[in-house]
């Protein structure tokens, strides 16, 4: 059965969806998160002031040094405790919502995604990868801060309070606390949360496209003053007659200085509002495409 065509409107409204839904899953993560940093920093102050004081005695200092350190020690279970395996599993959670995203862009071709479904494995894969790094980042964020505080107010022999007020400081600095009590803000772990949503949808979108046999892409997204120089050219260069339409094999690290990664995952930058989305011959042509005529064979076969 013929390929439908969907208009041009119809993929920028495919973008601002996946936008939004990358926006509403990652808002929903950072919530949690922050609620679960905030009962950690809670649980560590406290555990921090229920401490001896050393006294005088060689013993005394002893007993706190001991337990400061199994409190260093301990960290990574409080932070459990607080709520980070909730957090990890809704993490986990959204990233089926996200292929689901992607898979319907196809039918705006007509093709189901019995179609351009991907591995289960290679799915599982990818939401542990990122699993890892998340934990990886808020370890290096928020755990390796508060434990330096700790050794350095062990062995500076501080007073109970002056400890806590270190840990505190130090939680601060690394934006776990705020002097005004506000929960967690870290840009480097937002920022992850969002580009991790965004590069899942490219990839299962790219794969589907391959087993398909599109060739030619479309980059999507908005043009305005946030656009980096890099997304800019991939918007507007005209290599084919169309602005912003790309062979597959154009695409790729380094066709824009500033393009570090694989574009067709990474779009133009890390946590890029920007996408490739594959489209058919017809299409492009219908879009002032010029350039090598590709087979949609494999894509015709698909649509029902």
């Amino acid at each position: 059965m013929p390929i439908e065509e969907p208009p041009q409107s119809e993929l920028t409204n495919t973008n601002t969806t996946q936008e939004r839904a990358v926006d509403d899953a990652a808002e929903d993560i950072l919530e949690d998160l922050a609620r679960t940093v905030r009962r950690f920093a809670q649980e560590v102050n406290r555990r921090v002031l229920q401490i001896n004081e050393p006294g005088e005695s060689t013993r005394g200092r002893l007993e706190q040094l001991n337990n400061m350190l199994r409190l260093r020690q301990e960290l990574e279970d409080v932070f459990v405790d607080a709520g980070l395996d909730d957090v990890l599993a809704g993490f986990g959670g959204a990233f089926p919502d996200m292929e689901q995203l992607a898979y319907r862009y196809f039918e705006s071709y007509n093709i189901p995604e019995s179609q351009v479904r991907i591995s289960a494995d290679v799915v599982d894969g990818w939401i542990r990868f990122a699993e890892d790094n998340l934990i990886e980042i808020t370890d290096s964020r928020i755990l390796q801060p508060v434990r330096s505080a700790i050794l350095g107010a062990t062995i500076g022999n501080q007073s109970r309070e002056e400890m806590r007020q270190e840990v505190t400081q130090a939680m601060e600095a690394a934006g776990v606390t705020t002097k005004a009590g506000k929960p967690f803000t870290n840009n480097q772990v937002n920022t992850y949360v969002h580009d991790s949503f965004r590069r899942f949808q490219r990839q299962v979108t790219t794969e589907s496209a391959n087993r398909l046999g599109m060739r030619i892409y479309q980059y999507i997204g908005p043009l305005d003053k946030r656009t980096s120089e890099q997304c800019r050219f991939l918007l507007l260069e005209n290599r084919y007659g169309a602005p912003g339409f790309w062979l597959e094999s154009d695409i790729k690290t380094g066709m824009h200085p500033a393009i570090r990664e694989n574009p067709l995952v990474a779009g133009g930058h890390f946590n890029c509002r920007h996408k490739f989305y594959p489209v058919t011959y017809e299409y492009a042509v219908d879009n002032g495409w010029r350039g090598p005529r590709v087979s949609d064979r494999e894509a015709e076969r698909a649509a029902v």
